[in-house]
């Protein structure tokens, strides 16, 4: 057999395997019956009991009183810093706009009360909603307990927030998103059976140390570790983006293999290979990253939207370098 005849029937056979896998996806009714917990999106309501996924989300989010958590700081201080960001050559675009279309000088410029300096001041300090500046919370909500322990309850909710995300990245990147919404479905369902117990990660996987439990099958300590791996996929990947790399398809493999692919078997490998292929655009992904469409034709808006996300990532990055070093610690990372 030739070589040509090889390379495609190994594409072929990717692509086959692939269809296979996101048929199965479709039909499996355990993943059915957790509704896909990582598409719930949470604007002003964060987590409620909900009999299927077991998540808990709280409402009236000015009143919420989580434990050792204050929603509304880090994240809540960096949107108000950003507010005030003056775009003056955008506030001068504007203006220039309005004298070429009226015809007349600006010493002739008569503004309508739509069109008057309080307008276009306006404009100056309006900053483009992108989905990180909008998030519930993130990762920086998180307050480091004794020992650098993480709170469980309120890690959960950071991961919850970012669901919408991989869900805008489309079927290019499903087989990563099932694995992140299998591994927190596992993490959460032992929280919610004992909360005092738990109420830490680290407490969880000393749980099944001691119990003999460690590195089974929906155990906390093998879903932890797995749910770790693909958060530093996506801080990678975000952090290629922010730093001008505009082939998604490209960014993703590069984040997959220093990250992931080491620990996949062929099939998974080839599978997501395959898979992105089918991630969007970069122009794409930039326009669904913004709250209202019309933020997206900002030209300051992907610079706003950089800023974000390297924001985003440098509170999720420690977060993961404390799971990782704790298992190594532990003996467990490999």
């Amino acid at each position: 057999m030739s070589r040509n005849a090889c390379k495609f029937l190994i594409i072929g056979f990717s692509c086959l395997v692939f269809v296979l896998f996101l048929a199965w996806s479709a039909s499996d009714p355990a993943v059915k019956s957790r509704i896909e917990i990582l598409s719930i999106v949470a604007d002003d309501e964060l987590i409620e009991n909900n009999k299927d996924t077991g998540i808990r989300i709280l409402q009236d989010t000015e009143t919420q009183n989580l434990q050792n958590v204050d929603i509304h700081d880090p994240q809540d201080a960096y949107r108000k810093a950003k507010t005030d960001f003056v775009y003056q050559q955008e506030a001068d675009n504007i203006l220039e706009d309005i004298i070429e279309e009226t015809g007349k000088t600006k010493e002739e410029y008569n503004p309508t009360e739509e069109q008057s300096p309080n307008h276009v001041q306006q404009q100056q300090n309006i900053r483009p909603k992108t989905f990180f500046s909008e998030l519930n919370l993130t990762f920086a909500d998180i307050k480091l307990l004794e020992n650098n322990t993480i709170p469980t309850e309120i890690f959960i909710a950071a991961c919850l927030e970012m669901g919408p995300f991989l869900s805008k990245l489309g079927t290019g990147i499903s087989v990563i998103k099932r694995e992140v919404e299998n591994n927190l479905h596992d993490i959460n369902r032992l929280f919610e059976q004992d909360k005092e117990k738990y109420h830490t990660l680290q407490a969880m996987v000393l749980y099944d140390i001691e119990s003999g439990r460690i590195m089974k099958h929906h155990t906390c300590s093998r879903s932890l570790r797995w749910l770790r791996r693909m958060y530093e996929f996506i801080s990678i990947f975000l952090e290629k983006i922010a730093m001008g790399e505009k082939d998604l398809t490209k960014d993703a493999r590069v984040a997959y293999d220093s990250t992931i692919s080491m620990f996949h078997n062929y099939f998974i490998r080839k599978a997501i290979s395959t898979g992105l292929h089918l991630l969007p655009t970069y122009e794409t992904f930039l326009i669904s990253m913004s709250v209202d469409k019309e933020d997206a034709k900002n030209p300051v808006f992907e610079q706003v939207f950089k800023e974000d996300v390297l924001h985003y990532i440098s509170t999720l990055k420690p977060i993961c370098n404390i799971i990782k070093q704790f298992y190594t610690d532990h003996g467990l990372e490999n």
